[in-house]
């Protein structure tokens, strides 16, 4: 077997998100409306949980479909930056995981 070529091996997605309401604000609202987005994504059978705050970041798992990956979401002053591993066998559906990532995103900075 070519481990070059193993649908095990995760592949990267990053999303950059700019925002004008600063790094506390963003942090509050991050806090305020996750659990509105767990509970959508939940009723799709898309399970994510997040793991503590350290400073600005905090890393996430998420779930479904028989598929898990892992990923970080770094606040800055004026940009939201999550970045997730998935495997490489659901790499065809990127372009659908990073929609949804945003329409979330967009929505839990929103006021």
């Amino acid at each position: 077997m070519n481990i070059y070529r193993s649908p095990m091996i995760p592949k990267r997605l990053a999303l950059t998100l700019h925002h004008n309401i600063g790094l506390p604000e963003a942090r509050r609202r991050l806090d305020r409306r996750a659990n509105w987005a767990f509970r959508d994504l939940a009723r799709k059978n898309i399970i994510v949980e997040f793991d503590e705050w350290f400073g600005n970041r905090c890393g996430f798992t998420v779930g479904g479909y028989g598929q898990r990956g892992s990923g970080v979401i770094q606040v800055n002053e004026e940009s939201l930056y999550v970045e997730a591993l998935v495997p490489s066998i659901v790499w065809q559906f990127a372009p659908m995981i990073e929609a949804v990532g945003r329409y979330y995103a967009e929505r839990l900075l929103s006021v």
